[in-house]
This record gives C-alpha cells, sequence and structure tokens, in this order.
C-alpha cells in the first residue's frame, strides 16, 4: 500500500514506475562548494545551500 501526501510517497515503491534521476556528478552550484549532488537530488544546490527548499513530510 502506498500513501501519497504532495509530493512525498511512503510505502513499498509501486514496481514499474521509474524513479527520476539526474545526471552522475553534479556539483553543487555555489561558490566555493566542492559538494558533489546525489543523483536523486534534482536541485542544483546541495543541503546547505539549498536556502529552503526541502520538503519535510508532517503528520496531519
Amino acid at each position: 500500500m502506498v500513501a501519497n501526501v504532495g509530493h512525498l510517497q511512503f510505502g513499498a515503491p509501486v514496481k514499474g514506475k521509474s524513479v527520476r534521476m539526474s545526471i552522475r556528478g553534479r556539483v553543487c552550484q555555489a561558490d566555493g562548494c566542492a559538494t558533489v549532488l546525489s543523483v536523486y537530488n534534482d536541485s542544483e544546490d546541495c543541503s546547505v545551500h539549498g536556502h529552503g527548499k526541502m520538503k519535510f513530510a508532517r503528520d496531519r
């Protein structure tokens, strides 16, 4: 069973549903930051320089 809240998905992955991945080896765009971004992070910044773009799951 999968429950969706906004863009967050909880539960086991749905079979056949692909995960969107970014290019490997991307680096944070902030000046002087050499953090290599995860293929699952589709933003251009690392978590330190993301300027509050992260979304958190909340209990409802």
